[in-house]
């Protein structure tokens, strides 16, 4: 049987003791889901996502981008919202960032 080839995706990970709190999860595309967190005082949405990298088409970064601009407005402005995941910075590869970022 040969091994599928994985190219995209993004998730969470939610201890067991915690999942009584998700009180939705979406998978919006391979690059974007989110879940929502129900606590005791306040909502607070976890999007996570998996941009393209900067050598895709620039069509396809826009998409990305609107999609996900798209749900975020969709989503309850009185939610906390943290955008978590992998956005492909490359910061650093400029001289005059190395005191920063180092090599």
């Amino acid at each position: 049987m040969k091994a599928k080839k994985h190219e995209f995706g993004c998730g969470f990970y939610v201890r067991g003791e915690f999942l009584t709190y998700v009180k939705h999860f979406k998978i919006i595309s391979e690059r974007i889901c989110y879940f929502r967190l129900k606590a005791k005082w306040f909502s607070c949405t976890l999007i996570n996502v998996r941009e393209p990298t900067n050598e895709k088409m620039e069509k396809v970064n826009e998409e990305f981008y609107n999609l996900l601009e798209q749900n975020i407005n969709q989503m309850a402005n009185s939610d906390i919202k943290i955008l978590l995941g992998d956005f492909n910075a490359e910061a650093g590869k400029e001289d005059t960032y190395k005191p920063t970022t180092g090599n």
